[in-house]
């Protein structure tokens, strides 16, 4: 199940990725 701190976790990295 994915919680609020993964969920958190992977918008920051699918972020970075987008901004790369």
């Amino acid at each position: 199940d994915w919680t609020g701190l993964n969920f958190s976790s992977i918008m920051e990295e699918a972020e970075k990725i987008k901004n790369t």
